[in-house]
């Protein structure tokens, strides 16, 4: 009898001492999910400022191209023919290839674009790093090969524009439009202007808005990647939804989580994704 009362009271005591477990598991939990809720929305306003400052950049960058492309074309006017008759592609051609070695994209490109993909991709970084230290309440140093990799980066980055073939793509169509309205020489050389700076898209403004939010969004996911490595307390990563509810392919991936950095860095989220990672945290 006394050894059943001593059994049943060593097992009110365990049964005791696992809900008491259990509730420091469920608000740790708790206190972690609220970290991660914390700094996907720290991130989320930061990425948002950036792609309002770096659209506003792009904008003036693309404009600055067709300036210089009515410049180019209004030096090489003469090889112009702005009747309808359609002339031969080779005659396009070359005006085309005098526009652009006028032109010089390339030079463009690292004069103007180069210097403001890197400095935005440091701001990121730095930033990322700001937001990341203070909500985990941790210092983290910003290592000097880190700084390297996201300018390097950044200036990767910059070649996928393409920027020389789209620029001469659009000059084709450019003609081919001019020629077909009957536009002489002067509203030619504006309608280069105006358009150039669009690219493939509507406006120069929505192009500068595309690249701007995608450019943001992935130094962001690259510099919080780098930050969460330096963390100790970090140990994987979540996906954290960082505005309305998360789309049916979103909440796939969260559910699946939490992943290793290697692993989430090779995941690519759909275009205009407001969903961010957050470090996943074992103990804090």
């Amino acid at each position: 009898m006394v050894a059943n009362l001593s059994k049943g009271k060593e097992m009110n005591e365990t049964l005791e001492l696992l809900d008491e477990v259990i509730s420091l598991l469920e608000a740790s939990s708790a206190k972690t999910r609220a970290i991660q809720r914390r700094l996907a929305k720290k991130l989320k306003a930061q990425q948002k400022i950036a792609e309002r400052r770096f659209k506003g950049e792009l904008a003036a960058s693309f404009d600055e191209l067709g300036k210089q492309a009515e410049e180019a074309f209004l030096d090489n006017a003469d090889k112009y023919v702005p009747d309808e008759v359609v002339q031969e592609a080779a005659e396009d051609g070359q005006l085309i290839a005098s526009i652009m070695a006028k032109l010089k994209v390339s030079e463009f490109v690292a004069r103007e674009l180069l210097p403001k993909y890197e400095a935005e991709y440091l701001a990121i970084l730095k930033g990322t790093y700001n937001d990341v230290a203070t909500t985990l309440n941790i210092g983290l140093n910003l290592p000097d090969p880190v700084m390297r990799n996201i300018l390097a980066e950044g200036g990767k980055r910059v070649g996928l524009l393409d920027l020389e073939e789209g620029t001469r793509a659009k000059l084709f169509d450019i003609l081919e439009e001019g020629r077909s309205q009957g536009l002489g020489s002067d509203a030619l050389a504006r309608l280069i202007r105006d358009e150039i700076p669009a690219g493939p898209w509507s406006s120069s403004t929505i192009r500068a808005e595309v690249i701007a939010r995608t450019e943001t969004k992935y130094a962001q996911n690259m510099s919080a990647m780098e930050s969460y490595r330096n963390s100790p307390a970090v140990t994987g990563v979540d996906l954290i939804n960082a505005g309305q509810d998360p789309c049916p392919i979103c909440q796939d991936i969260a559910a699946n989580g939490p992943y290793s950095i290697d692993t989430a860095e090779g995941i690519d989220l759909h275009p205009n994704c407001l969903c961010v990672w957050s470090p996943h945290l074992e103990e804090f």
